[in-house]
């Protein structure tokens, strides 16, 4: 099925979702400064060819570590590019502000090399995508339990190359990807960086439906009109009969810390309501996510000593995963689990324009980075 074209039956507040599906525009690699770039090709377990690389640090600026780069939606291509521009049954669609394509992956993995990461980029996109030749916007989806396949062919193929230490890989993953990076944890992966990861608690509705209820809950009490809730709106809630009653603070909900409740952060309080320990909680039943993958939540509950850091942004609906996740691993001590929020970014960690995207913010590539050099060994000294 062409993706783009399933957009005309969708409404368009819909197609941001979707945008990580497309991201498959063909696009030169950036130049990488000190970094040197061995591409290769690698063949997956279902016989298709995958275009990849590895970005190189210079030998006296590495540290011991490698990252494993996963994309989001359904496939991506190795720089996780967004086509500014895209043609469709119904003529062309805009997907960034600028109408420029935005790669994040590319940006992301400039900076990890500049830190001293070494860097895998791999395509989802397999080298013969008939769709994908004819139109660089569009691609061939497969399943999604055959895309936790490709995502561990990939991790094996890493693996293979002699400039890696199969003792120390990082996974990086963003949306889908960040899923799939939980789903293919095992005992020698090192950490995992989860970018607005989605699927990743047992939520059980989609976010955006909570976030949605909750904001028509509190209408009454929204007197600006604008979709959030203030202080003093929540101060206030008590004079309207029809707004919901809660015993958490406006603080305690207010997790991106912006002075603002989100339909999201206010369901992350009920939410979060029903989760009453009892005793220590063991690991849960092993249940599929979708067939043939496991939920992430289990794999990071299995793998409870692997660090793990995850990012949101504040007008993201998926945002809903981040209390959850970091109650249920508070209650099983879970160590080294850090949750950050980044205020008024959406799903791809950018400023959002009339459902039309940014480039990732240099804020949350920064937070990021800092975060992976004070986990993990810097360069050895002379």
């Amino acid at each position: 099925m062409d993706v783009l074209r399933m957009t005309n039956t969708i409404p368009h507040s819909f197609i941001r979702v979707l945008i990580a599906c497309v991201c498959a525009a063909a696009l030169p690699p950036l130049a990488m400064g000190d970094v040197q770039t061995r591409p290769f090709e690698f063949e997956s377990s279902h016989g298709t060819m995958h275009d990849a690389q590895l970005l190189l640090p210079a030998e006296d600026d590495r540290n011991d570590f490698a990252i494993l780069m996963l994309g989001g939606g359904s496939l991506t291509d190795m720089h996780w590019t967004i086509p500014g521009v895209a043609e469709t049954a119904n003529g062309p669609l805009q997907f960034t502000i600028d109408g420029e394509p935005t790669r994040d992956g590319e940006t992301l993995a400039r900076a990890f090399s500049d830190a001293g990461f070494i860097v895998m980029q791999w395509s989802g996109i397999h080298q013969d995508d008939e769709r994908h030749k004819a139109n660089p916007a569009m691609l061939t989806p497969i399943p999604y339990p055959d895309t936790v396949t490709l995502a561990r062919d990939a991790l094996n193929i890493m693996r293979e190359q002699d400039e890696i230490n199969t003792d120390n890989i990082i996974l990086v993953g963003h949306s889908l990807g960040a899923t799939r990076a939980c789903q293919i944890m095992d005992d020698n992966i090192k950490g995992v960086v989860m970018i607005s990861g989605a699927y990743i608690a047992r939520i059980g509705v989609r976010p955006s439906d909570v976030s949605d209820a909750m904001l028509q809950r509190w209408a009454a009490v929204d007197s600006n009109n604008d979709a959030h809730i203030d202080p003093d709106e929540f101060a206030a809630r008590n004079e309207h009969g029809s707004a919901p009653t809660t015993n958490a603070s406006f603080d305690m909900l207010d997790f991106d810390g912006d002075d603002l409740l989100s339909g999201w952060e206010l369901g992350a309080g009920e939410v979060l309501g029903s989760i009453v320990p009892v005793g220590p909680i063991p690991l849960p039943e092993q249940m599929e996510f979708r067939e043939g993958a496991r939920w992430a939540i289990d794999m990071l509950l299995e793998h409870r000593e692997t660090p793990v850091f995850a990012i949101y942004g504040g007008a993201d609906p998926i945002a809903l995963h981040g209390p959850v996740v970091a109650e249920i691993t508070r209650l099983v001590g879970r160590p080294d689990t850090s949750i950050e929020y980044a205020p008024e970014l959406g799903h791809h960690l950018s400023i959002e324009q009339d459902d039309k995207v940014g480039p990732i913010d240099q804020d949350v590539v920064e937070r990021i980075v800092t975060w992976l050099t004070a986990t993990y060994a810097t360069p050895a000294d002379d």
